[in-house]
């Protein structure tokens, strides 16, 4: 699994690495970590589960704004 692919995915989604990590229960930085390679391929089972968990429920539901008007 390519997480530095998934977690921008996330991003462009309309999430934050701090959103991001909220949603997984993990800190700022692991996020960061992963994002720029700084943390290798392997990271836990439950932390792998939850950004595909994440990951899934953000392509069947994309974060609105907060305004609700999607900027072109």
């Amino acid at each position: 699994m390519n997480w530095t692919t998934l977690i921008k995915t996330v991003i462009n989604r309309g999430y934050t690495q701090q959103q991001i990590a909220e949603l997984v229960q993990c800190r700022q930085p692991t996020i960061s970590a992963l994002l720029n390679g700084g943390r290798g391929k392997r990271i836990s089972w439950e932390l792998g589960d939850a950004l595909l968990k994440l990951e899934q429920s953000t392509r069947e539901a994309p974060k609105s704004s907060s305004s609700g008007v999607v900027s072109a």
